[in-house]
């Protein structure tokens, strides 16, 4: 987990920010991240994202001839 303190001069507050991937399968992984309002107590920010690589088709991309 990659985790950061912000500190927003506009909101004059600390915000914890995480992310997180967590692998499914060898080209699928789940992306997770989210941030807390250390003024408030609440997140604001939370997301999710399911993310799917193709490796085979980055491979045959490789070789298309340009021009």
């Amino acid at each position: 987990m990659a985790t950061s303190l912000r500190y927003g001069g506009d909101s004059k507050a600390l915000r914890i920010h995480a992310k997180e991937k967590l692998p499914i399968d060898s080209d699928t992984f789940l992306q997770a991240q989210g941030e807390l309002d250390t003024r408030v107590g609440t997140p604001s920010y939370l997301c999710a994202l399911l993310r799917h690589f193709y490796p085979d088709l980055c491979f045959s991309l490789n070789f298309i001839p340009l021009g």
